[in-house]
């Protein structure tokens, strides 16, 4: 992360020092949505009090969310920019993958797929893996809950101008102790997409 640089100029003439600043920050994506509010991202709130938060410079565009305690918020973003030529399901778990939402063939269909990691342009943190539970027999990951899922995209691979989005996040931990899926914006047909232009 880039941090602001603050210039100040000392003057026996002035009781206080005068500063200018100048910002230059972007996020870092390491998970943690805090920084974009000081950022002034764009936000949009979300039921379960998930905050999704949108923010941009010359070259990428980021995407973040903060999910509730004991979330999983696993990620499947559906796109279709200028700068692809095909829409788009870029896919964040605990592995990342992108395919064409209407050829099934580039699916993974289990976890040693090659078709794992196979991303360009863009990168997302996954889940967190903290060692295996269960006996030697039958050794399972641990993952940790996610207390907020953050993406980065290149504007070289995606381009600039409109791009049409819908984000579902599922394994999101409500009051009651189950898990939903969310999905913006709201609708369930699959039709109704964010307009979001990257400049």
């Amino acid at each position: 992360m880039k941090e602001t640089v603050v210039w100040c100029l000392l003057a026996l003439s002035l009781p206080l020092p005068v500063c200018a600043q100048s910002s230059n920050r972007s996020p870092m994506v390491d998970g943690d949505c805090a920084e974009y509010s000081e950022l002034l991202a764009e936000e949009e709130k979300l039921p379960f009090g998930v905050r999704l938060y949108f923010f941009q410079n010359r070259e990428y565009v980021w995407l973040c969310y903060s999910l509730p305690n004991g979330s999983r918020g696993i990620m499947d973003l559906y796109i279709e920019a200028p700068g692809l030529p095909e829409p788009l399901n870029l896919h964040s778990s605990a592995q990342l993958g992108e395919w064409n939402p209407s050829d099934s063939s580039g699916v993974p269909r289990e976890p040693t797929s090659p078709l794992w990691w196979q991303v360009q342009g863009w990168w997302a943190t996954t889940s967190r893996f903290n060692g295996y539970r269960g006996p030697a027999s039958d050794r399972r990951a641990r993952l940790l809950p996610s207390p907020a899922r953050e993406a980065q995209f290149r504007k070289e691979r995606f381009g600039r101008g409109e791009w049409r989005l819908r984000l579902e996040i599922s394994g999101v931990a409500t009051p009651s102790g189950k898990f939903e899926t969310l999905v913006f914006p709201s609708g369930t047909d699959g039709r109704k997409l964010f307009r979001f232009h990257a400049s």
